[in-house]
């Protein structure tokens, strides 16, 4: 789950290891969807890199 400022964003997995940006800690994220059809066509996902700050685990 991502903590945005237009609200929260549900059916996200982290597909990174944390790392560290210029001092940020970052990690990328893709949507469900997408995690899954890589996982089972091997397609790699679109990925966007957050803060981890904003990286919820539920």
């Amino acid at each position: 789950m991502l903590s945005l400022p237009d609200g929260f964003v549900y059916d996200v997995r982290a597909v990174s290891e944390v790392t560290n940006r210029d001092g940020v800690r970052t990690v990328e994220v893709a949507t469900e969807e997408d995690y899954f059809r890589w996982m089972f066509t091997g397609r790699p996902p679109t990925r966007t890199i957050y803060p981890l700050r904003l990286v919820w685990l539920d």
